[in-house]
């Protein structure tokens, strides 16, 4: 995002913002439905934490995407983001501290060290793992099998 537009960026996001007494650049224009601050620019529609973190702080490495360390979605304070992966950016949102919270799984089953699995960044109910597997080895017996 260099080049002219470097500095017609740069003051787009500071002509549009509000600094809290947390030190949160508060954006006042456009927030999409999930609370995210919206810029327009180079004729397309971006997040505009994103936008301010590529300004002043450099390019977000392919693979991450920003946290907001402050957890308020509309600030685009370029010191109040980091770069994470995916499963971290979960685990240290609302989203990561409900799933990490329940003690049952959706059909009852307690999370209980023998009836939990661990994957990558989450776990699985043991009891529905087994009976969905039951039930698609009976739904597809032909495939697995073999046409006889």
């Amino acid at each position: 995002m260099g080049g002219k537009h470097y500095f017609s960026g740069k003051q787009k996001i500071a002509d549009n913002i509000e600094i809290d007494s947390n030190g949160c650049w508060l954006w006042l224009k456009c927030k999409g439905r999930n609370g995210y601050g919206q810029i327009w620019f180079n004729g397309k529609l971006h997040r505009v934490h994103r936008v301010s973190y590529e300004f002043f702080i450099g390019t977000i490495p392919d693979g991450l995407q920003l946290d907001h360390l402050c957890r308020v979605r509309h600030c685009c304070n370029p010191l109040h983001l980091e770069p994470v992966t995916n499963a971290e950016n979960i685990r240290r949102g609302d989203t990561g501290k409900y799933w990490a919270t329940k003690t049952h799984c959706r059909r009852g089953h307690e999370f209980s060290e023998e009836n939990t699995r661990w994957y990558k960044n989450g776990r699985y109910c043991r009891s529905c793992k087994i009976y969905y597997n039951a039930a698609y080895r009976s739904k597809n017996k032909e495939k697995l099998c073999g046409a006889t």
